[in-house]
C-alpha cells in the first residue's frame, strides 16, 4: 500500500487523488448543505488529476460567469487543494523539492478554502476575473487568484474531516477532532493510503 510519505518526492499531488476525493466527500457530509460544488463548464479545463475541480458555491458561480462573459477557454492548474495535497506541497517546500518557493501550512491556504485558483495565461484573464470578484495575488505568485466573497473558512473543516476519516479507519489510533494541523495529524497524513480507505 502506497502511503502519502512515499510520493512526496514525485512532485505530483494527483497521486493522492483517491484520498483527496474521499476527503472532499467526507467534508460535504459533515455539513447541512455542501460547502463545495464542482466547477463544470465547457470552457473550463481542469483536466489534470492533480486538480480537484471544486470551489465554494459563490466562487464557482463567479468563475463560470467570467468565463461565459469572455467566451474563451480557461485552463486551471490548481483549484481546491485538500488538506492532504497541501500537506504534500508543504513537505515538498520544506525539502526544497519541485521548485516550490512558498507553501502555507495546511489550514492556512485559500486553495483549501475552495476560494482560489491558479490559471494559465493570468495576464489575459485578470480583468475578466476581477469584474466578477476575483483578485490576483501579484508578483509573488502570478497565476494565483483569490475570490474574496467566500463566507466559510472550510480549511479547518477539511482538517477535521481528515481526522474523522483517520479515526474511522484506525479505531485503535483515534485522533482528536479539533481541526488543527499539528505534528500528530501531520504524521497520520504521512502514513495514510494515497488511494484512500
Amino acid at each position: 500500500m502506497t502511503q502519502v510519505k512515499d510520493i512526496i518526492d514525485s512532485c505530483d499531488t494527483g497521486l493522492a487523488h483517491g484520498l483527496s476525493i474521499q476527503l472532499i466527500a467526507k467534508l460535504n457530509r459533515m455539513v447541512s448543505s455542501p460547502v463545495l460544488v464542482e466547477v463544470k463548464h465547457a470552457l473550463i479545463d481542469t483536466g489534470s488529476s492533480a486538480v480537484n475541480p471544486y470551489l465554494q458555491p459563490l466562487a464557482a458561480e463567479a468563475l463560470t460567469r467570467a468565463v461565459i462573459k469572455r467566451g474563451e477557454k480557461l485552463t486551471i492548474n490548481s483549484c481546491l487543494r485538500t488538506t492532504v495535497q497541501q500537506h504534500i506541497i508543504r513537505r515538498q517546500f520544506e525539502k526544497g523539492l519541485c521548485g516550490i518557493t512558498a507553501a502555507a501550512l495546511p489550514g492556512r491556504s485559500n486553495h483549501e478554502r475552495g476560494a482560489a485558483i491558479d490559471i494559465v495565461n493570468p495576464d489575459d484573464w485578470q480583468l475578466h476575473l476581477e469584474i466578477f470578484g476575483w483578485r490576483r495575488l501579484g508578483l509573488g505568485d502570478p497565476p494565483h487568484f483569490d475570490f474574496w466573497d467566500c463566507r466559510k473558512d472550510i480549511a479547518s473543516l477539511q482538517i477535521s474531516a481528515f481526522q474523522m476519516l483517520w479515526s474511522e479507519h484506525n479505531p485503535h489510533d483515534i485522533l482528536a477532532i479539533d481541526g488543527v494541523y499539528g505534528s500528530i495529524t501531520a504524521s497520520k497524513i504521512d502514513i495514510s493510503p494515497i488511494d484512500g480507505w
